[in-house]
C-alpha cells in the first residue's frame, strides 16, 4: 500500500530558504506595517511560526504607535504590549525604533496629564532598551520635548547612529486660540551623549530651554528645521563641535536672521560636501573648502511642513558668496528649490533673478557643472538668457499681458555671468505641478493665475527647445511628467 505524505508544500521548504523569504518581506515593509507582515507569517502554520519566532533578526524594527488624539489608556497598553513582543524576540540584536504620537493642539491643553500618561505608557519599554538602539525616530505632535530629552539624556546611547525628532504641530497657540501650556518652564543643561551618532534630524517650531544638539564628535549629517530666531546661537555653537560634518541642512521658517547676527563669525567645516538652506547669506559664515553641492530653498517650501504661519517676507536675502572668503572652489552643483524668480513691478526689493545672477557672477572662477531648478517660479527669464534669445523675444516677454514684470537682468554683471554659463554641462528643470483650471470662470484671480501659469509653461518649453540649438554641449533634463 502506497504511503501518502500529508505534509503541505509550504512545510517542506528548507528553513534557510524560508528565512531568506521572511527577511525579504520584512525588509521591504515600512516599519508601521512590519507587525502586520509578521502576524501574517506566524499565522500560516506552527512550523512557520516557530521558525519566525526563533529568528531574532526579523524582530529588530520596533514600532510604537499610533497614539491618536482619542486613544484610550487601554489602547496605549496594547501598543506597548505589542512593542514588548518585538523587544523580547529580537533578543540582544541592535534595534530600530519608530515612535509616533499624533495628538493635536486642539485637545492637548484640555487633558495634558492624560496625554502625557498615554504617551509614557506606550514608550516606557523602549527607554530601557536604548542601549542597543541603532536608529531612533520620534515623530511627535505637541509633546513635552524637554521632558523627553531629559529621559533620553539619562539613557545609554552608545550604539545610536541615527536620531530623528520631528515635532510638526508644536505651536505656542492652539487651533482654538487657547494658550498652550508651557512645559519648558525651566532651563535644562542635560545633553545627549552619542559617541557613535552619524545622523541627527531635529524639527521644532517653538522656543526651547534645552540644548537639542548632542555630544556627537562623529556626526556627519545634520538637518535642523526651526521657526524661532533664538535657535541660531545654539546652532552656531553646535557646528563648532562637529568638525567631521559632511552634510548640513539648515531651514528657518522664521523668515529672517536675528538682528544680533554677527556676519564676521567664521565656522570651519573642512569636510562639508553639501549645504541645504533657505538663507544663502548663512553660508558666508562658513568656511567650506570641500563644498561641492549647494541647494537653496524658498521659504514657501517649508511653510506647510511645519504648519506654521506663512512668511510675509518672500524675497531672497543677498548671498554675497565670496569664494576666497568661504573657500568655495570645488562647487560643482547648484540647486534652487521652490524659489521665487519672478520680477514683480510692485516689489522693488532685490529679486531672485538678480540675486541668482550676482551669485553666479561671484562664482565665475568656480566650475559649476550642474544647475537644477526645482518647482521655481519665473525661470523662463533665466532660460532665455541661457538660450541667448534675441532682443525681440525679450521685448515680447516684457509686453506680454501675463508677464508679472520685466526681466531685470543686470548688464553690469553680464561679463562675469557669460564667463560662467559656458561651464555648465547639465541643466535640470522640474516645473511646479500644473494646476487645474478653475471651475468657476467668474473667479478672476484664479483664472488669471491659471493663464499666467500656462503662459510661463509655454515660455519654458520654447526656451528648452532653443537650448538644443544654441548650446548643443549642454545636457538638458526637462521633467515635465506632472502634466
Amino acid at each position: 500500500m502506497m504511503s501518502l505524505n500529508l505534509r503541505s508544500m509550504h512545510r517542506r521548504l528548507p528553513p534557510e530558504l524560508l528565512l531568506g523569504v521572511f527577511e525579504l518581506l520584512v525588509g521591504s515593509t515600512s516599519i508601521p506595517e512590519v507587525h502586520h507582515t509578521l502576524l501574517a507569517i506566524t499565522s500560516v502554520c506552527s512550523y512557520w511560526r516557530s521558525l519566525a519566532i526563533s529568528s531574532p533578526s526579523l524582530w529588530t524594527r520596533v514600532y510604537y504607535g499610533p497614539l491618536k488624539s482619542l486613544v484610550s489608556q487601554r489602547s496605549a497598553r496594547k501598543i506597548s504590549k505589542r512593542a514588548r513582543v518585538f523587544l523580547e524576540r529580537s533578543r540582544s540584536l541592535p534595534i530600530e525604533i519608530l515612535a509616533e504620537n499624533t495628538l493635536f493642539p486642539s485637545i492637548a491643553p484640555l487633558v495634558p496629564t492624560i496625554r502625557d500618561q498615554r504617551l509614557w505608557i506606550a514608550i516606557r519599554p523602549f527607554i530601557s532598551q536604548l542601549s542597543r538602539c541603532r536608529e531612533l525616530t520620534l515623530n511627535c505632535t505637541y509633546v513635552d520635548s524637554r521632558s523627553l530629552w531629559e529621559r533620553l539624556s539619562k539613557a545609554n546611547l552608545g550604539l545610536l547612529e541615527s536620531l530623528s525628532f520631528k515635532d510638526r504641530y508644536n505651536h505656542p497657540m492652539t487651533d482654538t486660540g487657547v494658550p498652550s501650556p508651557v512645559f519648558e518652564d525651566e532651563t535644562s543643561d542635560d545633553r545627549l551623549t552619542c559617541k557613535s551618532l552619524k545622523t541627527l534630524v531635529f524639527w521644532h517650531s517653538t522656543p526651547i530651554k534645552f540644548n537639542p544638539f548632542p555630544i556627537a564628535p562623529s556626526l556627519c549629517h545634520l538637518e535642523v528645521v526651526f521657526c524661532v530666531p533664538t535657535w541660531w546661537d545654539a546652532l552656531v555653537n553646535a557646528l563648532r563641535e562637529f568638525p567631521f560634518l559632511q552634510h548640513l541642512c539648515v531651514i528657518s521658517v522664521w523668515g529672517s536672521l536675528p538682528s544680533s547676527w554677527d556676519e564676521t563669525t567664521r565656522i570651519e567645516l573642512s569636510h562639508l560636501a553639501s549645504l541645504n538652506t533657505n538663507f544663502p547669506q548663512f553660508s558666508v559664515n562658513l568656511r567650506t573648502p570641500r563644498l561641492s553641492q549647494l541647494k537653496l530653498h524658498g521659504l514657501e517650501e517649508w511653510d506647510d511642513v511645519l504648519h506654521s504661519e506663512p512668511c510675509l517676507e518672500k524675497r531672497w536675502p543677498h548671498p554675497s558668496l565670496d569664494p576666497e572668503m568661504s573657500g568655495i572652489h570645488n562647487l560643482s552643483k547648484l540647486t534652487l528649490s521652490h524659489c521665487e524668480l519672478e520680477y514683480k513691478n510692485r516689489t522693488r526689493d532685490v529679486t531672485g533673478a538678480l540675486v541668482l545672477q550676482h551669485m553666479m557672477a561671484s562664482l565665475h572662477n568656480v566650475a559649476i557643472n550642474t544647475v537644477e531648478f526645482l518647482c521655481c517660479d519665473g525661470i523662463y527669464g533665466i532660460l532665455h538668457e541661457l538660450s541667448r534669445s534675441p532682443i525681440s523675444d525679450m521685448e515680447e516677454h516684457r509686453s506680454h499681458p501675463h508677464a508679472l514684470g520685466s526681466w531685470p537682468w543686470d548688464s553690469e554683471a553680464n561679463d562675469a555671468t557669460n564667463e560662467l554659463l559656458p561651464l555648465l554641462r547639465e541643466l535640470v528643470i522640474v516645473p511646479k505641478p500644473r494646476k487645474e483650471p478653475p471651475a468657476n470662470v467668474e473667479k478672476g484671480g484664479e483664472l488669471e493665475e491659471f493663464r499666467h501659469q500656462e503662459w510661463e509653461r509655454r515660455q519654458v518649453d520654447n526656451a528648452v527647445a532653443r537650448l538644443a540649438q544654441y548650446r548643443p554641449t549642454l545636457k538638458v533634463i526637462y521633467d515635465n511628467q506632472n502634466d
